[in-house]
């Protein structure tokens, strides 16, 4: 859990700072997403909630990354799954 815990903190970083008006920022969103999706994906098995599995995937890879203003709603969605895995999944490690 400790490798996972760094890299939310390393994604939460690049979130943070991509610039969501140039394609590369939008990219580093689109990335940071699936990336978070990968790294906690096994801790939500492990905690017995693969229930949660399809709705944070349709949060974190639905909506329009292309277009700045929707990728900007799409790193509200990555902060809201990593503060739902933080109170949901984490005390069930």
């Amino acid at each position: 859990m400790t490798t996972t815990q760094a890299t939310i903190t390393n994604l939460i970083a690049v979130v943070d700072a991509a610039d969501t008006t140039t394609e590369l920022g939008r990219q580093e969103v689109a990335n940071s997403c699936k990336e978070l999706y990968h790294a906690i994906e096994n801790d939500i098995v492990s905690a017995d909630k693969e229930w949660m599995l399809k709705g944070i995937y349709n949060d974190l890879f639905g909506g329009n990354f292309a277009e700045p203003y929707m990728c900007e709603m799409k790193k509200g969605d990555f902060f809201t799954v990593v503060e739902v895995y933080n109170q949901r999944i984490v005390p069930y490690l």
